[in-house]
């Protein structure tokens, strides 16, 4: 049995797609963090500003305001980088293994069905990469059947060549039942590789 081939990727920025999914993400967490965090700080405003104003005089109480505005957005600069991290993280799962197939799928348009498409045991499309290796091995198996048909039909050909100058026809029919069945089993093998995905 091969050993399973393990490997750790260098670069976690590894699509266009990546950059504008983590984009999204980044975007999405900043709105949420800013509607929610500017909601607190102008509710908490208006329902103690009256409140506040009679215990502070009013120059201290814009500085607290000041402090709490400078905290809020030292707190957003602060976590930023966290959010910018966990969503390349976050979109390296997908966009990691969409860079492998792409390179898999041109590796099998090129013609070679050998190497096995493989993907860490924690990224997405696991069950996309299961599928495209069934349909690689299949499509190997009816490569192979393939060319060893052609093979013998031009094998036959030859004969059946041979066998009409010869005016030999019993053999030239012989000849011709043998290409039937050959051009039968490329055409049995090429309905070979439908798989059933659900």
């Amino acid at each position: 049995m091969a050993k399973k081939q393990h490997f750790r990727r260098r670069r976690y920025l590894v699509e266009g797609f990546q950059l504008r999914y983590a984009g999204l993400i980044i975007l999405l967490m900043l709105l949420v963090a800013a509607v929610g965090s500017y909601t607190a700080y102008f509710t908490s405003i208006s329902l103690l500003g009256e409140k506040l104003s009679n215990v502070y005089p009013q120059g201290r109480l814009v500085t607290i305001l000041k402090q709490v505005n400078n905290i809020l957005l030292f707190r957003w600069l602060l976590i930023m980088p966290l959010v910018v991290a966990v969503s390349i993280w976050f979109s390296h799962k997908i966009a990691g293994p969409i860079y492998r197939i792409k390179q898999h799928l041109r590796q099998m348009a090129s013609g070679d069905y050998t190497a096995k498409l493989s993907l860490r045991k924690n990224d997405e499309l696991v069950d996309l990469s299961d599928i495209i290796n069934n349909l690689q091995a299949c499509l190997n198996d009816v490569t192979t059947q393939n060319i060893q048909a052609v093979e013998k039909i031009k094998a036959d050909i030859t004969a059946l060549q041979h066998a009409l100058d010869a005016k030999e026809i019993n053999k030239a029919k012989a000849h011709i039942k043998e290409l039937q069945a050959h051009v039968e089993s490329v055409d049995a093998s090429l309905m070979k590789c439908r798989l059933n995905v659900e």
